[in-house]
C-alpha cells in the first residue's frame, strides 16, 4: 500500500471515528490520539444523522416553495403544447392546398408567357403581310395564327378562374392557420419571457435535491456505522467479563504456571492482530479507486452541460425560424390581394407604364416574400432535424450520467464503510498492543526473577568444579552474567563442563589434537583457496594427511600455495591476452565498417583500448555497430526522401534518366559479385569489400523498390527489369552475408 493512500486512509478514519489520527511507521495503522468510548461515537453518530435529517426537512421544505414559482411556468407550457399541436393541424390542412394554387399559378404564368409568344408571332406575321399584301401563304398562316392566339387565351382565362377559386378556396384555411400560428408565437414569447423570470430555479430545485440525496446516502453509512457500534460494544462487553475473572486466579498461581498463561495470552493476542491486520488488508483490496473516476465523472458533466446548451441554442434558433416563417406568412395574403388588385387595374389600362411597373413591382415583392417563407420553413425543418438530434444526444449522455454518479456514489459509501471499519479494527488492535505491552513487562519481571536465580546455582557449580581454572572459571561466570535467557545460561554451563572435561583429557591427548587440528586447518585452507584445481585440492590435501609432524603439514600447506600462485599467475596472463585478442577483433570489425567515418572508428577503437574487460570491449564494440546502423537508417531515409521529391517534380524524360542510371547502379553487382571460398583464402580485404558491397546493394535495392512503389505509372515500360535486377541483387546480397557468416564463425 503507498504512503499516500495510507494518509489519505488515516484522515478518512479521522472523519469516520472523530479525534487526530497517526500513522504507525512500521505497520502503515491509523492510530487515534484522543480515543472516544464507543458509547460517545455511537452518541455522536445519532446526533449527526438528526443533523442531517433535520437538513433534509428543511431544504425539502424549499424545494417546495420553488416548485410553486414554476406552477405558472408549467401551466405555459402546456397551453404552448395544445397550440403547437393545434397550428401544426391547420398547417397539414392548408399546404396541400396552397401547393394546388402555387401550381395553378405557374400554370397561370406560362400561359400567358405563351400566349404572348403567339401575339409577337401573329405581329410579326401581320408586317409581313403588309408588305406582300397578296402574298397567300402569308395570309394563311396569319389567321391560324390568330386561332392559335384564340385558344390559348381561352385556356389562359380558364386557369386564372381556376385559380382565383382556388384562392378563395384556401383563403379561410390560410386565415386560420395565420391566426393558430400568431397564437403560438405569442404564447412562446409568454414561455421565454416567465423563463427569464424563473431562470435559475430549476437548476436551484435540482441542486437541493442533489443535496437531499446525499444527505440521505450519509445517514445509511452512519446508521450502517451505528450498528456495527453497537455489535462491538456487546463484544467488548463479553471480553471485559472474562478478562475480569483471570485477573481474579491470577495471584493465586505459583509463577511458573503465571508465566505459561501469560505467554499463551501474549501468543493469542499477537494472533488475533495478524488475523486484524489481514482483515485490513483484505478491507483495502475491496477499496475501489475513485479518484480518476471522480475526475472522469467532472468531464461527463461537463459534456452533458455542453450538450444541454447545444439543445437549448437550437431550440432558440427553432423559434427565430418559425418566427420569421409566420411573419412571411402574414405577409403573404396582404402581398398577393395587392398583386391581383394592381393586376387588375392593368387590365382595365393595358397600356398604362406606371400601372405595368407597379404590378412587375408588387409580383416581384410577392415571389420574394414567397421565397423567404419557404427558406424559412427549410431551415425549420432542418433545425427541428437538428434540435430532436441535440434532445437524444442529451438523453443519452444525461442517462449515462446519471448511471456513472449513481455508481461512483456507490463505490464512495463502500469506500468510507470500509474505511470505518478498518478505524475500528485499528482501535482494536492498539487496545491489544496495550495488552500486549502489559503481558510483556510482567513476563520480562517474572523472566528476570528465574533467570537471577539460575545464574546463581550456576556459578555455584562452576566454582565448585576443580577441573577449571581461575581465568576459566570467571571467563566463564562472565558468560554466564552477559546471558539474557535460562536457556543460555545453561548453555554457558554446559560449555564450562565440557571445557573442564576437555581439561582432564588434553595431557594425554594435546598432541595429537594439535595434529589434527593442524591437518584440519591446512584442509579448509586448501578447500578455500580459488587458484587450486579439484585434483590439486585432492592432492595437497593427501599429502597433509600423511603428514606426521606439525612441520611438515605446514610445508605441504606451503607447496599447495606456491603452486595456488603460479596458477594464478597464468590465469592473469591469459585473461590479459583474451582481452588483447578480443581488442584486436573489436577494432579491425570496426575498421572494416563502411558506415562509420574516420573519426568516429578512431573514436570506437580508443575507446575499445580502454576497455579493462572482454564484456566492456563488447559494449564499446555494440555501441560502433548501433552508430553505423544509425548512419545506414539516415542514408536510406534521405534516399528515399529524395526519390520521392523527384517522383512529383521530374517529367518523363527525367524518369527514363532516373531509371538508366539505377539500371547502372545495380548493373555493378557483376563487378562485385561474390565468389563462393573457403574461409582460408578470404584476406581481410576481402571480407571488407565484401561487406560494402552488401551495403551498397541493399541501400540501392530499397531505393528500386521505392520507385516502383511511389511513381509506377512513369516506370512501368521498364518495371520488368527493374523486378529482376532486384531480384538477382537480393540473391547475391543473401549469397554474400552467406560466405561472410561462414568465415566469421
Amino acid at each position: 500500500m503507498k504512503k499516500t493512500k495510507i494518509v489519505a486512509l488515516a484522515m478518512s478514519v479521522s472523519l469516520v471515528l472523530g479525534g487526530a489520527y497517526i500513522i504507525d511507521s512500521k505497520t502503515n495503522i491509523a492510530y487515534a490520539e484522543e480515543e472516544k468510548t464507543i458509547d460517545q461515537q455511537m452518541e455522536e453518530k445519532e446526533a449527526n444523522i438528526q443533523k442531517l435529517e433535520q437538513e433534509n426537512t428543511k431544504i425539502d421544505k424549499e424545494v417546495s416553495d420553488l416548485e410553486k414559482g414554476l406552477e405558472n411556468l408549467n401551466k405555459l407550457n402546456k397551453e404552448l403544447d395544445v397550440l403547437t399541436a393545434e397550428a401544426d393541424k391547420l398547417y397539414d390542412i392548408y399546404a396541400p392546398k396552397y401547393e394546388e394554387w402555387e401550381k395553378l399559378d405557374n400554370l397561370v404564368n406560362e400561359g400567358i408567357a405563351k400566349r404572348g409568344a403567339l401575339y409577337e408571332e401573329y405581329a410579326a406575321l401581320k408586317e409581313a403581310l403588309a408588305k406582300d399584301p397578296t402574298n397567300e401563304d402569308i395570309k394563311a398562316k396569319m389567321t391560324a395564327k390568330s386561332y392559335e392566339w384564340s385558344d390559348q387565351n381561352k385556356k389562359v382565362n380558364e386557369d386564372i378562374k381556376k385559380r382565383h377559386d382556388q384562392k378563395q378556396a384556401m383563403e379561410a384555411d390560410e386565415k386560420a392557420y395565420a391566426e393558430a400560428d400568431a397564437k403560438y408565437l405569442q404564447k412562446k414569447a409568454e414561455v421565454s419571457e416567465e423563463e427569464k423570470k424563473v431562470k435559475g430555479i430549476s437548476e436551484q430545485i435540482e441542486e437541493k435535491k442533489a443535496i437531499i440525496k446525499d444527505n440521505s446516502r450519509k445517514i445509511n453509512v452512519l446508521e450502517n456505522q451505528r450498528k456495527t457500534l453497537e455489535a462491538l460494544k456487546s463484544k467488548e462487553d463479553e471480553e471485559i467479563a472474562v478478562d475480569d475473572n483471570e485477573d481474579g486466579d491470577k495471584n493465586k498461581k505459583p509463577l511458573d504456571q503465571q508465566i505459561t498463561d501469560d505467554k499463551e495470552k501474549l501468543d493469542k493476542l499477537n494472533e488475533e492482530n495478524k488475523k486484524q491486520n489481514d482483515e485490513i488488508n483484505k478491507l483495502k483490496e475491496q477499496m475501489a479507486e475513485t479518484t480518476s473516476l471522480r475526475k472522469e465523472f467532472e468531464e461527463l458533466k461537463k459534456d452533458r452541460d455542453a450538450k444541454y446548451d447545444t439543445y437549448v441554442n437550437t431550440s432558440n434558433e427553432l423559434d427565430k425560424y418559425r418566427m420569421e416563417y409566420s411573419n412571411a406568412g402574414k405577409l403573404k395574403t396582404e402581398l398577393a390581394n395587392s398583386y391581383f388588385d394592381a393586376k387588375n387595374k392593368l387590365k382595365e389600362n393595358p397600356n398604362d407604364e406606371k400601372l405595368k411597373k407597379d404590378v412587375a413591382e408588387k409580383l416581384k415583392a410577392w415571389q420574394e416574400n414567397n421565397k423567404k417563407m419557404e427558406e424559412a420553413d427549410q431551415a425549420s425543418q432542418k433545425a427541428e432535424k437538428k434540435l430532436l438530434a441535440a434532445d437524444d444526444d442529451y438523453k443519452a449522455i444525461n442517462k449515462k450520467y446519471k448511471e456513472f454518479k449513481a455508481d461512483l456514489e456507490s463505490k464512495e459509501d463502500k469506500n468510507q464503510e470500509l474505511e470505518f471499519k478498518i478505524g475500528l479494527i485499528n482501535k482494536k488492535i492498539k487496545k491489544n498492543e496495550s495488552k500486549i505491552k502489559s503481558l510483556n513487562s510482567k513476563l520480562e519481571a517474572n523472566n528476570t526473577k528465574i533467570l537471577n536465580k539460575s545464574k546463581e546455582n550456576a556459578n555455584k557449580e562452576i566454582d565448585e568444579n576443580p577441573n577449571l581454572s581461575k581465568e576459566e572459571k570467571d571467563n566463564a561466570k562472565n558468560e554466564i552474567a552477559k546471558a539474557d535467557s535460562v536457556e543460555k545460561v545453561k548453555d554457558e554451563l554446559k560449555k564450562a563442563k565440557a571445557l573442564a572435561d576437555k581439561n582432564l583429557e588434553k595431557s594425554k591427548k594435546l598432541a595429537a589434537e594439535q595434529l589434527a587440528d593442524a591437518k584440519e586447518d591446512a584442509k579448509k585452507e586448501i578447500d578455500v583457496n580459488p587458484n587450486l584445481s579439484k585434483e590439486e585440492k585432492d592432492q595437497a590435501k593427501s599429502e597433509v594427511s600423511k603428514a606426521d609432524s606439525i612441520e611438515k603439514v605446514k610445508d605441504e600447506l606451503k607447496k599447495a600455495k606456491a603452486l595456488a600462485d603460479k596458477n594464478l599467475e597464468k590465469s592473469k596472463k591469459l585473461a590479459a591476452e583474451q582481452l588483447a585478442d578480443a581488442k584486436e577483433d573489436a577494432k579491425k570489425e570496426i575498421d572494416v565498417n563502411p558506415n562509420l567515418s574516420k573519426e568516429e572508428k578512431d573514436q570506437a577503437k580508443s575507446d575499445v583500448s580502454k576497455a579493462d574487460s572482454i564484456e566492456k570491449v563488447n559494449e564499446e564494440l555494440e555501441k560502433a555497430k548501433k552508430l553505423a546502423k544509425k548512419h545506414l537508417d539516415d542514408s536510406i531515409a534521405d534516399e528515399i526522401a529524395r526519390q520521392k521529391k523527384n517522383s512529383y517534380k521530374e517529367n518523363k524524360d527525367t524518369d527514363s534518366q532516373s531509371y538508366a542510371k539505377l539500371s547502372e547502379i545495380l548493373s555493378t553487382k557483376n563487378e562485385e559479385k561474390v565468389k563462393t571460398t573457403k574461409k582460408k583464402h578470404l584476406s581481410a580485404k576481402t571480407i571488407l569489400n565484401l561487406k560494402k558491397a552488401v551495403a551498397r546493394n541493399k541501400t540501392v535495392v530499397k531505393a528500386a523498390e521505392l520507385l516502383l512503389d511511389i511513381a509506377p505509372q512513369r516506370v512501368a515500360k521498364v518495371r520488368h527489369k527493374l523486378v529482376k535486377l532486384i531480384k538477382e541483387s537480393k540473391e547475391l546480397i543473401k549469397l554474400a552475408e552467406k560466405t561472410l557468416a561462414e568465415y566469421e564463425k
